[in-house]
């Protein structure tokens, strides 16, 4: 098995983001946000943005020769401005620590989005990666490539072609969020959804109240394809907690906060 460790302090780009009506727009059908967002990309592009560099490291021969399977297990960001159409972004991804705890590894990725030297976004993600594939449970059956359940207010859920919609909008092209052979060879039942999909929709409600500063993403469990899910949101000033839920199961916490 490859150490890891041999990645940390390794930097990933830059790589060039221009977010622009038309992928705004996309994005935007892709996440079911129905806000107004005519001069500039949602806060949640930051998925996006992530997923402008994240590939490299993914692809990281020395990454692959260690890995079972990467989960993502938190995501912070930071938002010092918005994201204005038209005005490329350059960004980079460094890894700032890795820890080995047997025979998996939890590495922390560091990015940074500037435009003409000032930083628009900062952000850190925590990636657990494994030496072997974990046991998959049962199977489910696939469901049907437009199936979901109902939509509405609080309730979210993704079929199968929203999801492919979600990866060409956001780039991430992780083939267990599409591809039901490929979910269960990483150990999972079936199809998931993109935990920065989940995490879209959890900070849909915050963006209402105001510009999103800062967000604290948890993800606990996945969600499966065509899943019902319920969001719920509790707000103390300008503080936001917002929770995905199947059924009794958290799936995603973000706390967050927003200025005026």
């Amino acid at each position: 098995m490859s150490d890891l460790s041999v990645v940390e302090g390794r930097t990933y780009g830059p790589r060039t983001l221009v977010p622009t009506t038309a992928t705004t727009a996309r994005y935007a059908e892709a996440t079911s946000d129905a806000g107004s967002w005519t001069t500039q990309a949602p806060p949640s592009w930051a998925g996006a943005v992530l997923f402008a560099v994240a590939p490299d490291f993914l692809a990281d021969p020395d990454v692959q020769a260690f890995a079972g399977g990467v989960v993502h297990a938190d995501q912070s960001f930071t938002w010092h401005a918005p994201f204005s159409h038209d005005v490329p972004l350059d960004v980079t991804g460094t890894v700032t620590r890795v820890r080995a705890r047997g025979d998996n590894a939890w590495v922390s990725f560091a990015l940074t989005a500037t435009t003409g030297g000032t930083t628009i976004l900062e952000s850190t993600s925590t990636f657990v990666v494994t030496g072997t594939a974990p046991d998959a449970p049962e199977p489910i059956e696939e469901p049907p490539v437009g199936e979901r359940a109902a939509r509405g207010g609080s309730r979210r859920s993704a079929s199968r072609a929203d999801l492919v919609a979600y990866a060409a909008a956001s780039g991430d092209l992780n083939p267990i969020h599409w591809d039901h052979d490929a979910a269960v060879g990483a150990g999972l039942p079936g199809i998931v959804c993109h935990g920065l999909l989940l995490s879209a929709w959890c900070l849909q409600p915050v963006a209402d109240a105001g510009r999103v500063a800062t967000a604290r993403i948890r993800f606990r469990s996945p969600v499966l394809a065509a899943a019902a899910a319920e969001l719920t949101h509790e707000v103390d000033g300008s503080k936001h907690s917002v929770a995905l839920s199947v059924g009794d199961t958290t799936a995603v916490t973000v706390t967050a906060e927003v200025t005026a």
